[in-house]
Parts: C-alpha cells; structure tokens; sequence
C-alpha cells in the first residue's frame, strides 16, 4: 500500500487532496476506508458524506477485487480522495477488464429476494448514495469517479 498526500485547503489546514495504492485483496479495503475516515475528517467532510462515500467505495472495491481479474496476480488499485471548499470526489482507477457500471440496469427491488437475480445490487447502492457517479476507460485503466457536494456553511 501507498499512500501520498498533497495540497492543502484554502485556509492551510488540511490536505485537500490525498491518493493510495491498494492490492487486489479485499483485507486491502479496510485501509482505504481507515484513510477515507482520516481525509473526511481532517477536512471537515460531514459524518453523512463520509459514511456514504465508505459504502459506494466499499462496494466498487469488492466488485474490482472479485470481479475485475482473469488471473491470481497481484494487480494495483489506486484510489484518490479530493475535497474542495463545495466539493468532495473520490476516484477508483484499476486496471482490470473494462466495466461500465454505469450501464448495469438497477435491480428489480420488487421481487422477492429469493427470486431476485444474484449481482447488481452492490453498484445499485454506490449509484444511490453519492450525487454523481461516472465512468471512464483510460489509457487501459477503469476510473469511476464518485461527487457529492457539499454544504455550505
């Protein structure tokens, strides 16, 4: 794991940006969730935003991890925090096979859950809970980006 920081916000006190690099394995989720936590804090990120960026994340990582590799190497996953004063963004960038989620159909919610398809729903709630998620495929890399902004005040 990697972890580089950089900036600071208009008033000198924080970093207003902060990147690390994670191995394909799911233990690795935690340490982007522990520096997720410190970056919203250090910020002045709401409890709310945080939380919801830790549940977008958490799901886009499982979903690289499991579902992004045709071999057992060892691959890198970079994540990247940027908060500015009406702003905060976290961008995922891995270099698995290419996946767009923001082409996968939301799931029926009204079924049953025994009747339910299996997968979907893990990106379902990452597109939820954040304002804004995109999708890229650059220079052979996945790179969703997740926003939200944030209030004023």
């Amino acid at each position: 794991m990697t972890i580089g920081m950089s900036s600071e916000t208009d008033n000198g006190t924080a970093p207003a940006e902060q990147s690390l690099a994670i191995q394909n394995r799911l233990t690795e989720i935690a340490t982007v969730t522990e520096a997720l936590e410190s970056f919203a804090t250090a910020n002045r990120v709401t409890e709310t935003i945080t939380w919801r960026f830790q549940l977008a994340l958490e799901e886009l990582l499982r979903n690289v991890i499991a579902h992004a590799y045709t071999d057992n190497c060892a691959h890198e996953i970079e994540v990247h925090f940027q908060c500015s004063d009406s702003e905060f963004t976290a961008v995922v960038r891995d270099d698995g096979i290419p996946f767009n989620p923001t082409h996968i159909e939301a799931p029926d919610l009204s079924e049953a859950l025994e009747e339910r398809e299996i997968g979907g729903l893990g990106i379902h709630l990452a597109r939820n809970v954040v304002e804004e998620l995109d999708y890229a495929w650059e220079e052979g890399r996945n790179v969703v980006t997740l926003r939200s902004q944030l209030p004023t005040g």
